[in-house]
């Protein structure tokens, strides 16, 4: 049986008789040929240029090639490098003449247009940056993460913002009621519990000395004890108008915070230890920047040279702030505008 391989011409390779093979033995077996190989010299000249394309020869003599296409006269697939391209060659299985097509021109390089983006000044806002990256409102660090977490209701996020764990012991019903009892933009600085003795306001039901939840918010100091019987809710607030001092008191493991009043005192004790030094020292931040911002507006109402509406936008904003209570606010008000 002849192999499908085999060619037979002059300067090509094929398969050939051996010597001394019969006829009937080269049909009957494949070993009575033998590979006809080209000249080295024709072989080299040939593969330098083009070649057609074989198993045999590919995996020979391993041509890489950049350009590949059928002859359009016996359709052997041929490759050829891309230096070849444009040029008039020779198929070299029927010798016909092939027109290579010219070579791809690359477009030009596309250059990118530099833009030039002028620095603008940027208008100053209410809110100032601190050299660590905390923003800081009306005297308050980190005055817009606080109101963040207090609408989201992110006690424990709050609390990390603060360096502390959110101290949730007896106080779970508390946390949750807490949202009810905020005010319309009212945010949250610091979160505790501790033990206070009974009021005049205490459910009747509870006895002793009740664990409370103790928030520090823009606006008051508010107490929360929700009954363990009923659904009742005690609350307490005092606002920062009539708040002197806070002062914190730690032990081994306990802590107090102290809210000075003048006429009177109220102590939290058995608090969280780490809470009791973060809520005292914000309270006092927080009321210095309300008095700061107190004598400010005394100052510049005493001028003369703001109107009385300008006069009531401040109180207004004393009066958001904390700083005024509603029935300050309301004889103030009422004093500018009669005197308009």
């Amino acid at each position: 049986m002849v192999p499908a391989a085999r060619r037979r011409g002059n300067g090509r390779g094929g398969y050939v008789p051996l010597r001394g093979c019969s006829r009937r033995r080269r049909a009957s077996r494949t070993t009575g040929w033998t590979r006809q190989n080209r000249p080295a010299n024709l072989r080299n000249a040939v593969s330098s240029v083009i070649l057609p394309v074989t198993p045999a020869v590919r995996q020979k003599e391993k041509m890489m090639s950049d350009f590949a296409f059928n002859c359009p006269h016996c359709n052997q697939h041929i490759e050829a490098p891309e230096d070849m391209l444009g040029k008039q060659i020779e198929c070299p299985d029927c010798n016909g003449t092939i027109q290579l097509p010219e070579p791809k021109s690359q477009p030009p390089p596309v250059l990118k247009k530099k833009v030039v983006v002028s620095k603008r000044p940027v208008a100053p806002s209410q809110a100032s940056t601190s050299p660590s990256g905390n923003t800081e409102r009306y005297g308050m660090p980190n005055y817009d993460k606080y109101a963040k977490y207090t609408q989201k209701r992110d006690w424990k996020s709050l609390c990390t913002l603060n360096g502390v764990e959110l101290d949730s012991f007896g106080t779970k019903k508390e946390l949750k009621v807490l949202p009810k009892y905020l005010e319309e933009n009212e945010v949250v600085f610091a979160l505790t519990s501790g033990i206070m003795e009974q009021t005049e306001t205490s459910n009747a039901f509870d006895w002793g000395s009740n664990t409370w939840l103790v928030v520090l918010t823009s606006e008051r100091f508010l107490f929360l004890d929700h009954a363990m019987l009923t659904s009742s809710v005690d609350t307490q607030s005092i606002r920062h108008d009539r708040v002197q001092a806070v002062s914190a008191s730690q032990g081994w493991v306990l802590g107090k915070v102290t809210v000075d009043l003048g006429a009177r005192t109220v102590v939290i004790d058995n608090c969280q230890k780490a809470t009791v030094a973060a809520m005292a020292d914000l309270a006092n931040k927080w009321l210095a920047a309300l008095q700061k911002r107190t004598q400010e507006a005394a100052t510049a109402g005493g001028t003369g040279d703001s109107s009385p509406l300008d006069e009531i936008k401040k109180l207004a904003e004393l009066h958001s702030m904390g700083a005024l209570s509603d029935e300050e606010f309301a004889a103030a008000k009422t004093k500018l505008l009669a005197s308009m």
